[in-house]
């Protein structure tokens, strides 16, 4: 549609096919390339028909317009803009900052990765080559990993219903370009499709999100070719990184930050080429500062997936102290503050003025919601400590949840209890003061037997 003089036959077609498919299970998207400047597609005439059929769709359903590849940012702010629907387009590489723009937009929507790189697609859409093999493979890991909610795979042969290779269209090619349907099926990357959705489907893939953070990149490109990666949040119970092949065949080097320095990891390189996996450690933990460096990849010249996941059983759940508000009967100076003892950071810690010693030093720590926990792990220096309560407010008191004497590292476990403020109370020890490099606070009681 290129201007408005054809916009109200289209809502009549919209209107029509909302009726006869609108009982059925099905989202909407209108238009090929309602931004194509090179056709003179009229995108507004597009958007006022695609507001249309949802003021008229009596279920909302998601509605979206498919884009050409400029990846404009635009409707983000109209109730009827479901959700993007991206075109990366053919024979393309692109960064994976090209995903993340969209993600990043506000008001956010949820992306879909609609047409990239379809496997063998024609010289025509290629840009005066078939596309290779490996661009369609990276479009899909790319636009997982920058947080996309799904990726549609096309091939030269079905993405055009081709029935024979003498069939006579231009979107079938001729030739030795030319693709029918049933060849297109046993392509190498569709298959690869489905070992991409095994690997995500194996765990909780929406939980993750998009973490420019999680890994320091110290010898990688900024280019298409940059690595990247997914994560759980700020405890990185599961981190994700897809590393693309490397057209100069280096090696990518960086090391993932903020592990928990107590967890136990594994570590696994996957294959996206064969959907097989390969051990690169188990059971380790990361340094006191909660560091890990990424080794070699097993080639050079292919793709790789990193996967880093904690094993070790309750603290595998969220640390609820992590980053939390916390606060403390005295702080020894400004580099010793309560703060310290929530960072995650094993190399700096929280000490009590000397001055106060060990009777009645504590440290609080406030959820500003209320949580139940089961487990507490203290880390301290010298187990100075041989008296303390674990403590749990209630809304209206402060309640004992546990009393001890020495503190055993590997974590205190005692009955369930909820509360919105933790804190701990030492009531005597050895030494001048109590000294913490971190607290953390687990739910045990969330673990499915």
């Amino acid at each position: 549609m290129k201007n408005a003089s054809t916009e109200s036959d289209h809502k009549r077609l919209a209107r029509y096919i909302l009726a006869r498919y609108g009982a059925y299970p099905t989202v909407w998207i209108t238009a090929q390339e309602f931004n194509d400047v090179h056709s003179g597609s009229c995108g507004q005439c597009w958007a006022n028909v695609a507001a249309y059929v949802y003021d008229l769709d009596p279920y909302k359903r998601a509605n979206s317009m498919h884009n050409a590849y400029t990846n404009p940012i635009v409707y983000h702010d109209q109730s009827w803009y479901g959700f993007v629907t991206l075109q990366q387009s053919h024979n393309r590489v692109s960064s994976v900052d090209y995903w993340l723009t969209q993600y990043n937009a506000i008001p956010p929507r949820p992306i879909l990765e609609d047409e990239a790189n379809y496997e063998d697609i024609i010289p025509w859409y290629g840009g005066g080559t078939i596309t290779p093999k490996w661009k369609t493979r990276q479009s899909a890991w790319q636009s997982q990993i920058a947080g996309t909610f799904g990726f549609t795979y096309g091939a030269q042969g079905i993405w055009w219903a081709c029935y024979t290779t003498l069939d006579i269209n231009y979107n079938c090619g001729n030739g030795s370009d030319a693709r029918a349907w049933n060849t297109a099926i046993d392509f190498p990357v569709g298959e690869q499709m489905s070992f991409m959705a095994r690997f995500w489907t194996s765990f909780e893939w929406w939980l993750l999100a998009p973490d420019g953070d999680a890994i320091i990149w110290s010898s990688a490109p900024n280019n298409t070719q940059k690595p990247y990666q997914k994560t759980d949040g700020n405890n990185r119970t599961l981190v994700i990184a897809y590393l693309p092949l490397q057209l100069n065949g280096t090696i990518y080097n960086g090391t993932v930050r903020n592990l928990s320095p107590t967890g136990l990891y594994t570590s696994q390189w996957f294959n996206p080429r064969n959907g097989t996996y390969s051990i690169i450690d188990e059971g380790w933990m990361p340094t006191k500062a909660g560091l890990w460096n990424i080794p070699s990849q097993p080639t050079s010249t292919d793709d790789w997936i990193l996967k880093i996941q904690r094993i070790n059983g309750p603290n595998a759940l969220p640390n609820f102290a992590f980053g939390a508000s916390i606060r403390s009967s005295s702080n020894r100076n400004i580099n010793q503050t309560s703060n310290k003892a929530v960072d995650g950071d094993l190399g700096i810690y929280w000490q009590a003025r000397d001055a106060q010693g060990f009777s009645n030093s504590w440290l609080a720590v406030d959820f500003h919601v209320n949580i139940t926990f089961n487990k507490v792990c203290i880390i301290e220096y010298d187990q100075r400590t041989t008296g303390y309560r674990i403590e749990y407010w209630n809304g209206t008191h402060w309640l004992i949840a546990y009393t001890g004497f020495t503190i055993n590292h590997e974590g205190i476990i005692f009955k369930a209890v909820t509360g919105s403020q933790m804190r701990i109370i030492f009531t005597s020890g050895i030494g001048y003061s109590p000294i913490i490099y971190e607290l953390e606070v687990y739910d045990s009681t969330s673990i499915a037997t």
